[in-house]
């Protein structure tokens, strides 16, 4: 078997991505044929500032926490992106006091870079393409909105926390009857940032949680012991 090209592997990586199902075969190579891989380890930093081109990022493997730094210093985590998703860096031209990055949190994450120019096109003349951008775009607003009304609406960090848990499990989560597992990239400081509040708060729930046996925490996996308990759990609201 011959060995692939960095031409087959380009195609191999996107054809496995549904964002890309609808690109014509010509579409299809213009996207293959402008792309650049790179590869992070955990900590490493995708630093938007860097160049002048605009970038769309599509991660290919592992997981990457979207940052912002606001004029005190405070780091905001703004999402977190995995598999097949796609993100942006900053607009040319578009001023900003906020300095905006992305940070691997996994072991290693793969990272396809495209020139947005590219992106723009293929959205511009492909509208089955356009409207599945459209779709993401749609669901992650609505994720945001989900996770902003969790802490604007729900009294406790606890409920918030199970909340968050519960959101997390239905995305990532492999389940097994009623337990389900979770692979754990996420730091106490991650989670506490995500539904606002502290790092000692989350941890000291985490603890109370894993000593009621609702929840077994480790450094590489997270189990809900019964999502059921999880999802009938009451949400205490202001």
């Amino acid at each position: 078997m011959k060995p692939l090209t960095e031409s087959n592997q380009n195609t191999v990586h996107l054809k496995h991505n549904p964002l890309f199902e609808d690109l014509t075969c010509n579409e299809f190579a213009l996207l293959s044929n402008n792309v650049k891989y790179i590869t992070y380890k955990k900590g490493d930093t995708i630093n938007f500032m860097a160049g002048t081109v605009e970038y769309t990022y599509i991660v290919i493997s592992g997981s990457v926490k979207s940052c912002e730094i606001d004029q005190e210093g405070t780091e905001l985590i703004k999402d977190v992106w995995r598999e097949h998703d796609f993100f942006w860096g900053l607009l040319p031209g578009v001023s900003s006091f906020h300095f905006e990055y992305a940070e691997a949190i996994s072991d290693r994450v793969l990272i396809c870079r495209v020139p947005s120019a590219i992106m723009k096109d293929l959205i511009k003349y492909n509208p089955r393409f356009s409207l599945r951008v459209t779709c993401e775009l749609w669901s992650r607003y609505k994720r945001i909105e989900n996770r902003f009304r969790s802490v604007a609406c729900l009294k406790d960090v606890k409920t918030r926390l199970i909340n968050f848990f519960r959101d997390w499990a239905l995305r990532e989560g492999v389940r097994s009857g009623n337990s389900i597992t979770l692979k754990n990239y996420l730091t106490h400081k991650d989670i506490a940032c995500l539904i606002c509040s502290t790092r000692v708060t989350v941890t000291n729930i985490l603890n109370e949680l894993r000593q009621a046996g609702d929840l077994n925490y480790s450094k590489g996996l997270i189990e809900i012991v019964d999502i059921d308990k999880f999802n009938n759990a009451k949400i205490v609201i202001k």
